[in-house]
């Protein structure tokens, strides 16, 4: 906390999905993933109940944002029944929005918030990956790691679920949980995701992805092959309509998912936020030839246009459309253009824009 607070970071999400061992109901079961008993919940949310109505006394104003149990579909992180997750989730849903927790303004309260406003917001549990939406659906979630996320979500949705959440969330992994060397594979995956909320009657809601990064980083050679991966991925989160995405995870070490310091992995990262800030998507496509085009509208300078580009199998090529003046690449380098003129295409995204927007 001292450290988000130290660089000024504006949002925190806090996620839930360990249980102490004082309150597990196996505290000697090994197969958790975030030690002995953590994913065997107790029978009883009395103790949960107390613990989430104190931190989030404790950090009203300062943490706004509740994820639901981490990757509850899974047994390695919740060992127990759809119905008492949603108790569970009942009881969080409760604690995070309850005035008397935060934004309480009598004089006898603390803390209070100006005006008695609760900003809070409860984050849907996040599951594994939208891949698993689209994958081989196994056993009807009785395998030891389900991967019939359409089956859960569903169960989990009708035990009453869809009322204890304000923002649907998942973690956007490949369909083996160490893959996503395909990016555009996404927008079919994310579709079916959409899909499922749908059916349940439900209106839409923010969609965030809380964990996102292509897996293995032997999934995706390192160097060039990682920054394109990583702009388009970024590029096809927005186009489906997610309102954040969290990679997952910087100071991470070893040989999942890492983004160094200083690296051009990061420099693609800050790139792409660029891109977007500030912007408007307004189409996202695929054509034959497999070149990709995302469109993008600004209102500053006036009559911006930018339209960011790609071929996804990683040799194509774009003829550059009229009034385009200059196109960058994922580190930042701009080159000189005009209509009518003929750019060799990769897997890398290329803006091709009007004028620079910055």
């Amino acid at each position: 906390m001292g450290v988000a607070q130290t660089y000024s970071i504006p949002d925190i999400v806090y996620t839930i999905g360990a249980v102490p061992a004082f309150n597990s109901s196996n505290p000697s079961d090994s197969s958790c993933a975030g030690g002995n008993g953590t994913c065997d919940p107790n029978s009883s949310t009395t103790e949960f109940v107390k613990f989430m109505n104190a931190i989030t006394q404790r950090y009203c104003g300062t943490i706004k944002y509740w994820e639901g149990w981490n990757e509850a579909d899974s047994p390695n992180y919740w060992n127990d029944s759809i119905s008492l997750l949603v108790s569970y989730m009942a009881a969080a849903y409760s604690a995070v929005h309850s005035t008397a927790n935060c934004a309480c303004v009598s004089s006898s309260c603390s803390p209070g918030l100006s005006g008695g406003v609760n900003p809070n917001q409860m984050l849907m549990p996040a599951l594994d990956s939208p891949a698993f939406f689209t994958a081989q659906e196994l056993n009807n979630g009785s395998s030891a790691y389900n991967l019939n996320l359409t089956y859960w979500l569903t169960r989990y949705l009708a035990a009453e679920g869809k009322n204890y959440y304000d923002i649907a969330a998942l973690h956007s992994y490949g369909s083996s949980a160490t893959c996503y060397a395909t990016p555009e594979t996404y927008v079919t995956d994310m579709a079916s995701y959409k899909q499922v909320l749908a059916t349940a009657g439900l209106p839409l809601a923010p969609i965030w992805a809380t964990e996102s990064n292509w897996g293995a980083n032997t999934c995706v050679p390192a160097g060039a092959a990682q920054n394109a991966w990583i702009a388009r991925y970024l590029l096809l989160h927005w186009a489906m309509g997610i309102q954040r995405e969290i990679w997952y995870a910087y100071d991470a070490s070893g040989s999942y998912g890492t983004i160094a310091p200083s690296s051009d992995q990061l420099r693609t990262y800050q790139e792409m936020q660029l891109w977007m800030t500030g912007a408007v998507e307004q189409n996202c496509q695929q054509f034959a030839n497999n070149n990709w085009t995302c469109t993008l509208a600004r209102s500053s300078p006036a009559g911006y246009q930018g339209i960011a580009v790609w071929n996804s199998t990683g040799s194509g090529s774009y003829t550059v459309p009229s009034g385009m003046t200059q196109y960058r690449n994922v580190l930042g380098t701009t080159t000189s253009t005009s209509g009518g003129s003929v750019v060799a295409l990769t897997t890398s995204p290329l803006l091709f824009e009007t004028s620079s927007a910055w």
